[in-house]
């Protein structure tokens, strides 16, 4: 199996996440690179434990963060899995991290964060994150339409889809889903429409900076 850039390019463009997209080219780049730095041309079921295993260790001594290394690992078994003839089924053996605690806003600090903000937009998507808890491209792709789809009490009921395709559920409470159509009633199509790009919804950027 001759993995190269246009390999990648097929395989990542079928990615529907904007940001899993990105992570999953930037990490099948970097085995592509180990590849071609090591003269490995061909990979097939009898050389395929082996070159993972090597890889796994050339990682280890770039001095990457062990949840770094698992990240490159677990994206090169699902590429092969997926997208090749070749089948990866014995067991990754990742290594061994510290759980991290959750990191999250207390509701103090949600309201001093709306205290003192004077945009709509910001109040809005504030509100909006951290009483569902979507990420942010989420919530930018919630069109005026979905907010239309509500249940007895008027509270808004969302179909998210997330990484890998999964779908799920989300509740926007009735009174922020009567804010958000107030606020959205001159775009066309989507709550958080970008100024610049008419029916286009602001990037994760703009509400990240």
């Amino acid at each position: 199996m001759l993995i190269n850039k246009e390999t990648i390019t097929n395989y990542v463009n079928g990615i529907t996440n904007p940001n899993t997209r990105k992570t999953y080219r930037l990490s099948l780049k970097k085995f592509h690179s180990y590849l071609q730095d090591n003269n490995i041309n061909d990979i097939n079921h009898d050389n395929l434990n082996q070159v993972i295993y090597d890889y796994k260790a050339y990682l280890n001594n770039k001095n990457l963060k062990a949840i770094t290394i698992n990240q490159h690992l677990i994206i090169l078994k699902t590429f092969i899995n997926e997208y090749t003839k070749l089948s990866y089924d014995k067991d990754l053996k990742l290594i061994k991290t510290e759980k991290r605690k959750p990191n999250y806003l207390t509701t103090q600090q949600i309201q001093t964060a709306l205290k003192y903000t004077e945009d709509k937009t910001d109040e809005l998507i504030i509100k909006l994150l951290t009483s569902t808890g979507l990420r942010i491209h989420e919530a930018l792709n919630i069109t005026k339409k979905q907010l239309q789809n509500t249940d007895e009490k008027e509270n808004a009921i969302i179909t998210i889809i997330g990484k890998n395709s999964k779908r799920r559920l989300i509740v926007i409470l009735s009174k922020l889903t009567k804010q958000l159509r107030k606020y959205s009633q001159d775009h066309k199509k989507y709550i958080f429409e970008s100024n610049r790009k008419e029916s286009e919804p602001l990037t994760s950027r703009l509400i990240q900076r």
